[in-house]
């Protein structure tokens, strides 16, 4: 029998941080491993499919099309492997593949916390994904209309900032929708608890998964220590100073060391 050859993940090239976000004058990118399916042009994949409709403009843009997986020169098809950060900032079809990319990497890592497949939260096993729908400052998840919707603005300078390059807001709204498909009627307004719930878990979830890119929290902890260069840590109720040396990886730290108490509020004790 000929053994199965085909890869169960495939990389693609993702903005880490929000683009703001620079060092040495570059964006912070990483490749990341999401679950391999062959993409129609958007993306367009089983569980996530990328529309970019524009409704401030009526602007339906042209998809890429993806080569199959083990086909192309990276191997993964990923066109904006070595793209400039330029290209990177510029080009919708970028775009759309951040929001395709990032939805996959936090719809993936809930599956396999919980082990199974998770549903959303409407009838159908494929979310939309919108990265320019509309021209305002704004992004969120709307179960009507199944789908995650990102905005984009003029910033300060007049650059024109887009919500789908934030890879926080990506995670934030995937994980609305997430919850929403684990708990039924979740999204439906009970109390101010449940809202902050909502969005206090959302935040969480953009955090860890940037925590789960070590080469991106060592650059950041590099660039924290260079500009400091010194650090107050708490260790068993007791502040003390230590010098930080630029070259030290999160590895080197004893985490035995170190302990955090979170005291649970009567809701979130389920």
């Amino acid at each position: 029998m000929k053994a199965n050859t085909t890869p169960r993940t495939r990389t693609l090239t993702i903005i880490a941080q929000d683009p703001s976000v620079r060092v040495g004058g570059k964006i912070l990118r990483a490749q990341v491993e999401v679950p391999a399916e062959e993409l129609a042009p958007g993306p367009w994949g089983y569980r996530v499919h990328v529309v970019d409709y524009d409704s401030s403009t009526l602007n339906l843009y042209r998809p890429i099309k993806y080569p199959p997986i083990g086909t192309s020169k990276n191997g993964d098809g990923d066109p904006f492997f070595k793209a400039s950060d330029a290209k990177l900032l510029s080009d919708p079809n970028f775009h759309a593949q951040n929001a395709y990319a990032i939805v996959m990497r936090i719809l993936a890592r809930f599956e396999f916390a919980l082990g199974r497949r998770v549903s959303w939260g409407f009838y159908g096993h494929q979310i939309k994904v919108a990265p320019h729908a509309f021209a305002d400052a704004n992004a969120f998840y709307s179960e009507d209309d199944q789908a995650l919707m990102f905005g984009y603005f003029p910033g300060l300078s007049q650059r024109m900032v887009f919500c789908c390059l934030s890879h926080d807001i990506v995670a934030h709204e995937t994980s609305h929708a997430l919850l929403d498909g684990l708990r039924q009627r979740y999204t439906d307004p009970s109390s101010p608890e449940q809202a902050a719930f909502h969005e206090g878990f959302a935040d969480v979830v953009a955090l860890l998964s940037v925590f789960a890119l070590p080469g991106i929290v060592e650059t950041i902890i590099d660039i924290n220590a260079n500009e400091k260069n010194r650090s107050q840590i708490s260790r068993k109720n007791t502040t003390i100073e230590a010098s930080i040396d630029p070259t030290i990886k999160c590895s080197s730290i004893e985490r035995s060391e170190f302990s955090i108490n979170i005291e649970l509020s009567p809701m979130m004790r389920i």
